[in-house]
Protein backbone atom coordinates (compact mmCIF):
# COMPACT_ATOMS: atom_id res chain seq x y z
CA UNK A 1 0.00 0.00 0.00
CA UNK A 2 1.48 3.38 -1.02
CA UNK A 3 1.23 6.62 0.94
CA UNK A 4 -1.74 7.84 -1.09
CA UNK A 5 -3.73 4.66 -0.32
CA UNK A 6 -2.85 4.86 3.38
CA UNK A 7 -4.00 8.48 3.53
CA UNK A 8 -7.26 7.55 1.82
CA UNK A 9 -7.89 4.74 4.32
CA UNK A 10 -7.18 7.04 7.27
CA UNK A 11 -9.64 9.62 5.92
CA UNK A 12 -12.31 6.95 5.53
CA UNK A 13 -11.85 5.81 9.13
CA UNK A 14 -11.94 9.36 10.42
CA UNK A 15 -15.14 9.94 8.45
CA UNK A 16 -16.81 7.05 10.32
CA UNK A 17 -15.74 8.53 13.68
CA UNK A 18 -16.95 11.99 12.68
CA UNK A 19 -20.31 10.63 11.53
CA UNK A 20 -20.84 8.91 14.88
CA UNK A 21 -20.06 12.10 16.78
CA UNK A 22 -22.29 14.20 14.54
CA UNK A 23 -25.18 11.80 15.06
CA UNK A 24 -24.67 11.87 18.85
CA UNK A 25 -24.80 15.68 18.95
CA UNK A 26 -27.93 15.62 16.80
CA UNK A 27 -29.90 13.27 19.11
CA UNK A 28 -28.41 14.34 22.45
CA UNK A 29 -31.32 16.60 23.40
CA UNK A 30 -33.91 13.88 22.75
CA UNK A 31 -32.49 11.28 25.17
CA UNK A 32 -33.85 11.44 28.74
CA UNK A 33 -31.51 12.06 31.67
CA UNK A 34 -31.18 9.07 33.95
CA UNK A 35 -28.88 7.39 36.43
CA UNK A 36 -28.02 4.29 34.43
CA UNK A 37 -28.07 3.21 30.82
CA UNK A 38 -27.99 -0.60 30.72
CA UNK A 39 -26.74 -1.97 27.42
CA UNK A 40 -28.62 -4.73 25.59
CA UNK A 41 -27.30 -7.18 23.01
CA UNK A 42 -28.95 -10.08 21.21
CA UNK A 43 -32.22 -8.44 20.14
CA UNK A 44 -33.46 -5.70 17.87
CA UNK A 45 -36.43 -3.41 18.53
CA UNK A 46 -39.14 -2.71 15.97
CA UNK A 47 -39.94 0.57 17.76
CA UNK A 48 -37.85 3.52 18.96
CA UNK A 49 -38.68 3.55 22.66
CA UNK A 50 -41.37 2.70 25.19
CA UNK A 51 -41.72 3.34 28.92
CA UNK A 52 -42.11 0.10 30.86
CA UNK A 53 -42.45 1.49 34.39
CA UNK A 54 -43.38 5.16 34.70
CA UNK A 55 -40.48 7.37 35.79
CA UNK A 56 -38.30 4.32 36.32
CA UNK A 57 -37.54 2.19 33.24
CA UNK A 58 -37.69 2.86 29.50
CA UNK A 59 -36.32 0.67 26.73
CA UNK A 60 -35.01 2.42 23.64
CA UNK A 61 -33.22 1.58 20.42
CA UNK A 62 -29.49 2.32 20.16
CA UNK A 63 -28.34 3.36 16.70
CA UNK A 64 -24.87 4.70 17.46
CA UNK A 65 -23.13 2.04 19.54
CA UNK A 66 -19.53 2.94 20.41
CA UNK A 67 -16.57 1.06 18.99
CA UNK A 68 -13.35 0.38 20.87
CA UNK A 69 -11.69 3.68 19.98
CA UNK A 70 -14.50 5.83 21.33
CA UNK A 71 -15.12 3.56 24.34
CA UNK A 72 -11.50 3.45 25.44
CA UNK A 73 -11.07 7.15 24.80
CA UNK A 74 -13.80 8.22 27.25
CA UNK A 75 -13.37 5.46 29.87
CA UNK A 76 -12.19 6.28 33.38
CA UNK A 77 -8.93 4.35 33.45
CA UNK A 78 -9.26 3.70 37.17
CA UNK A 79 -12.22 1.37 36.59
CA UNK A 80 -11.06 -1.41 34.23
CA UNK A 81 -14.47 -2.99 33.48
CA UNK A 82 -14.36 -1.18 30.15
CA UNK A 83 -11.95 -3.86 28.90
CA UNK A 84 -14.60 -6.59 29.06
CA UNK A 85 -17.41 -4.34 27.82
CA UNK A 86 -15.26 -3.37 24.85
CA UNK A 87 -15.69 -6.88 23.43
CA UNK A 88 -19.38 -6.20 22.93
CA UNK A 89 -19.90 -2.45 22.69
CA UNK A 90 -20.17 -2.14 18.91
CA UNK A 91 -22.99 -4.74 18.93
CA UNK A 92 -25.24 -2.91 21.41
CA UNK A 93 -28.69 -2.53 19.83
CA UNK A 94 -30.82 -1.24 22.72
CA UNK A 95 -30.63 0.08 26.27
CA UNK A 96 -32.68 0.28 29.42
CA UNK A 97 -32.85 3.85 30.68
CA UNK A 98 -33.15 3.48 34.44
CA UNK A 99 -33.88 6.03 37.18
CA UNK A 100 -35.09 9.21 35.50
CA UNK A 101 -34.26 12.51 37.13
CA UNK A 102 -33.98 16.15 36.27
CA UNK A 103 -30.68 17.59 37.40
CA UNK A 104 -30.74 19.21 40.86
CA UNK A 105 -34.34 18.38 41.73
CA UNK A 106 -34.56 14.58 41.92
CA UNK A 107 -32.74 12.34 44.36
CA UNK A 108 -30.92 9.37 42.89
CA UNK A 109 -32.37 5.91 43.46
CA UNK A 110 -30.53 2.97 44.96
CA UNK A 111 -28.18 1.48 42.35
CA UNK A 112 -28.81 -2.16 43.33
CA UNK A 113 -32.56 -1.60 43.13
CA UNK A 114 -32.31 -0.16 39.62
CA UNK A 115 -30.04 -2.93 38.39
CA UNK A 116 -32.34 -5.59 39.83
CA UNK A 117 -35.35 -4.06 38.07
CA UNK A 118 -33.36 -3.89 34.82
CA UNK A 119 -32.35 -7.55 35.16
CA UNK A 120 -35.98 -8.40 35.91
CA UNK A 121 -37.05 -6.80 32.62
CA UNK A 122 -34.35 -8.65 30.66
CA UNK A 123 -35.50 -11.96 32.18
CA UNK A 124 -39.06 -11.15 31.10
CA UNK A 125 -37.76 -10.56 27.57
CA UNK A 126 -36.32 -14.08 27.68
CA UNK A 127 -39.70 -15.35 28.79
CA UNK A 128 -41.15 -13.77 25.66
CA UNK A 129 -38.86 -16.00 23.58
CA UNK A 130 -35.85 -13.71 23.10
CA UNK A 131 -33.31 -16.19 24.43
CA UNK A 132 -30.20 -14.47 23.03
CA UNK A 133 -30.66 -11.25 25.05
CA UNK A 134 -28.03 -10.19 27.57
CA UNK A 135 -26.41 -7.05 28.98
CA UNK A 136 -22.63 -6.60 28.97
CA UNK A 137 -22.67 -3.52 31.23
CA UNK A 138 -23.93 -0.08 32.08
CA UNK A 139 -22.75 3.50 32.38
CA UNK A 140 -24.09 6.97 33.20
CA UNK A 141 -24.82 8.20 29.68
CA UNK A 142 -26.70 6.78 26.73
CA UNK A 143 -24.71 4.37 24.59
CA UNK A 144 -25.73 6.56 21.65
CA UNK A 145 -23.78 9.43 23.25
CA UNK A 146 -20.64 7.70 24.53
CA UNK A 147 -18.59 8.91 21.58
CA UNK A 148 -18.94 12.62 22.49
CA UNK A 149 -18.16 12.39 26.20
CA UNK A 150 -14.98 14.02 27.60
CA UNK A 151 -11.81 11.98 27.75
CA UNK A 152 -11.53 9.62 30.76
CA UNK A 153 -14.95 10.74 32.06
CA UNK A 154 -17.13 7.62 32.08
CA UNK A 155 -17.14 4.72 34.53
CA UNK A 156 -18.25 1.49 32.85
CA UNK A 157 -19.51 -1.38 35.00
CA UNK A 158 -19.61 -4.95 33.74
CA UNK A 159 -22.73 -7.15 34.02
CA UNK A 160 -22.96 -10.23 31.73
CA UNK A 161 -19.63 -11.35 30.30
CA UNK A 162 -20.62 -14.08 27.83
CA UNK A 163 -18.05 -14.61 25.09
CA UNK A 164 -19.45 -18.13 24.54
CA UNK A 165 -23.19 -17.82 25.03
CA UNK A 166 -25.04 -20.83 23.60
CA UNK A 167 -27.34 -19.74 20.79
CA UNK A 168 -29.86 -22.11 19.27
CA UNK A 169 -31.92 -19.43 17.52
CA UNK A 170 -31.11 -16.27 15.55
CA UNK A 171 -31.36 -12.79 17.03
CA UNK A 172 -35.04 -11.92 17.43
CA UNK A 173 -37.14 -8.77 17.06
CA UNK A 174 -38.84 -7.34 20.15
CA UNK A 175 -42.31 -6.02 19.37
CA UNK A 176 -44.67 -3.60 21.06
CA UNK A 177 -46.81 -6.64 21.92
CA UNK A 178 -43.87 -8.06 23.89
CA UNK A 179 -43.51 -4.80 25.77
CA UNK A 180 -47.23 -4.49 26.52
CA UNK A 181 -47.12 -7.97 28.07
CA UNK A 182 -44.12 -6.99 30.19
CA UNK A 183 -45.82 -3.76 31.27
CA UNK A 184 -48.89 -5.72 32.35
CA UNK A 185 -47.17 -8.54 34.22
CA UNK A 186 -43.81 -7.29 35.50
CA UNK A 187 -45.19 -6.68 38.99
CA UNK A 188 -46.77 -10.15 39.20
CA UNK A 189 -43.39 -11.67 38.42
CA UNK A 190 -41.66 -9.42 40.96
CA UNK A 191 -44.08 -10.51 43.68
CA UNK A 192 -43.52 -14.19 42.86
CA UNK A 193 -39.74 -13.69 43.02
CA UNK A 194 -40.07 -12.64 46.66
CA UNK A 195 -38.50 -15.44 48.72
CA UNK A 196 -41.37 -15.28 51.18
CA UNK A 197 -43.71 -16.06 48.27
CA UNK A 198 -41.85 -18.78 46.37
CA UNK A 199 -38.22 -19.87 46.43
CA UNK A 200 -39.16 -22.35 43.72
CA UNK A 201 -40.26 -19.61 41.33
CA UNK A 202 -37.27 -17.42 42.13
CA UNK A 203 -34.79 -20.15 41.23
CA UNK A 204 -36.63 -21.11 38.04
CA UNK A 205 -36.87 -17.44 37.01
CA UNK A 206 -33.12 -17.02 37.53
CA UNK A 207 -32.41 -20.16 35.51
CA UNK A 208 -34.59 -18.83 32.68
CA UNK A 209 -32.12 -15.97 32.32
CA UNK A 210 -28.88 -17.94 32.78
CA UNK A 211 -29.48 -21.37 31.25
CA UNK A 212 -27.59 -20.53 28.02
CA UNK A 213 -24.67 -18.73 29.67
CA UNK A 214 -22.48 -21.62 28.52
CA UNK A 215 -21.31 -23.11 25.24
CA UNK A 216 -21.93 -26.70 26.38
CA UNK A 217 -25.17 -28.33 25.23
CA UNK A 218 -25.27 -30.78 28.13
CA UNK A 219 -24.77 -28.08 30.73
CA UNK A 220 -27.49 -25.97 29.10
CA UNK A 221 -30.00 -28.84 29.22
CA UNK A 222 -29.09 -29.59 32.84
CA UNK A 223 -29.57 -25.91 33.70
CA UNK A 224 -33.05 -25.87 32.18
CA UNK A 225 -34.09 -28.96 34.10
CA UNK A 226 -32.78 -27.40 37.30
CA UNK A 227 -35.43 -24.73 36.74
CA UNK A 228 -38.15 -27.22 35.84
CA UNK A 229 -37.45 -29.41 38.84
CA UNK A 230 -37.40 -26.41 41.15
CA UNK A 231 -41.00 -25.75 40.08
CA UNK A 232 -42.33 -29.30 40.13
CA UNK A 233 -40.06 -31.47 42.28
CA UNK A 234 -41.21 -32.92 45.60
CA UNK A 235 -38.88 -34.84 47.90
CA UNK A 236 -41.64 -37.01 49.35
CA UNK A 237 -42.48 -38.65 46.01
CA UNK A 238 -41.94 -42.41 46.01
CA UNK A 239 -41.79 -42.64 42.24
CA UNK A 240 -39.95 -39.36 41.67
CA UNK A 241 -39.84 -39.24 37.86
CA UNK A 242 -43.45 -40.35 37.32
CA UNK A 243 -44.77 -37.83 39.84
CA UNK A 244 -42.63 -35.03 38.38
CA UNK A 245 -43.81 -35.69 34.83
CA UNK A 246 -47.42 -35.97 35.97
CA UNK A 247 -47.34 -32.58 37.71
CA UNK A 248 -45.74 -30.88 34.69
CA UNK A 249 -48.38 -32.37 32.38
CA UNK A 250 -51.17 -31.22 34.68
CA UNK A 251 -49.74 -27.68 34.76
CA UNK A 252 -49.19 -27.63 30.98
CA UNK A 253 -51.78 -29.97 29.42
CA UNK A 254 -50.43 -29.30 25.93
CA UNK A 255 -47.44 -31.51 26.85
CA UNK A 256 -48.25 -35.19 27.30
CA UNK A 257 -46.74 -37.15 30.16
CA UNK A 258 -44.91 -39.39 27.68
CA UNK A 259 -43.37 -36.38 25.91
CA UNK A 260 -42.16 -34.97 29.22
CA UNK A 261 -40.81 -38.37 30.25
CA UNK A 262 -38.83 -38.59 27.01
CA UNK A 263 -37.34 -35.14 27.64
CA UNK A 264 -36.48 -36.11 31.21
CA UNK A 265 -34.68 -39.18 29.87
CA UNK A 266 -32.67 -36.93 27.55
CA UNK A 267 -31.84 -34.78 30.55
CA UNK A 268 -30.51 -37.90 32.31
CA UNK A 269 -28.51 -38.88 29.23
CA UNK A 270 -26.94 -35.42 29.15
CA UNK A 271 -26.21 -35.23 32.88
CA UNK A 272 -24.69 -38.72 33.07
CA UNK A 273 -22.47 -38.37 30.02
CA UNK A 274 -24.25 -40.89 27.82
CA UNK A 275 -23.87 -40.69 24.05
CA UNK A 276 -26.11 -38.07 22.40
CA UNK A 277 -26.20 -36.76 18.86
CA UNK A 278 -26.14 -32.97 18.52
CA UNK A 279 -29.54 -32.87 16.83
CA UNK A 280 -31.04 -34.88 19.69
CA UNK A 281 -29.75 -32.63 22.43
CA UNK A 282 -30.60 -29.40 20.58
CA UNK A 283 -34.18 -30.64 20.15
CA UNK A 284 -34.32 -31.56 23.86
CA UNK A 285 -33.01 -28.10 24.80
CA UNK A 286 -35.60 -26.34 22.65
CA UNK A 287 -38.54 -28.39 23.97
CA UNK A 288 -37.39 -28.33 27.60
CA UNK A 289 -36.82 -24.57 27.48
CA UNK A 290 -40.37 -24.19 26.17
CA UNK A 291 -41.70 -26.14 29.17
CA UNK A 292 -39.79 -23.94 31.59
CA UNK A 293 -40.80 -20.76 29.76
CA UNK A 294 -44.51 -21.59 29.55
CA UNK A 295 -44.58 -22.83 33.15
CA UNK A 296 -43.23 -19.51 34.40
CA UNK A 297 -45.57 -17.53 32.14
CA UNK A 298 -48.56 -19.39 33.56
CA UNK A 299 -47.35 -18.64 37.10
CA UNK A 300 -47.02 -14.96 36.24
CA UNK A 301 -50.30 -14.55 34.40
CA UNK A 302 -52.35 -16.44 37.00
CA UNK A 303 -50.31 -15.26 40.03
CA UNK A 304 -50.18 -18.90 41.15
CA UNK A 305 -47.36 -21.09 42.40
CA UNK A 306 -46.82 -24.57 40.98
CA UNK A 307 -46.32 -26.02 44.47
CA UNK A 308 -45.91 -24.73 48.01
CA UNK A 309 -42.29 -24.24 49.04
CA UNK A 310 -40.64 -26.87 51.20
Amino acid sequence: MNNSDRLKEIKQRLHVFNEAEEYARLVEGNIPKAQHYISIIGITLDFNSITIIDELITIRRVSNAPGLVHLFGVADLGHPDYFSIGRYSSNITAELVAGFFELDNRDKLNCDFLLDIAWHILALLKLRGHSTVFSPGYTSTSWDLVCIQPKNSLIFRSLDDLPRQLRIQPITVVTLEDMEWIKEYWNNALELRDRTSSGRFGLAYNVMYTWNHTDNYRVALANIWCGIESLFGRQSDRRVTDALCQRISEWLPQFSKSTIRDLYNQRCNAVHGRKLENNEIVKAIQESEEILRLSLIKCIETRERTLPDW
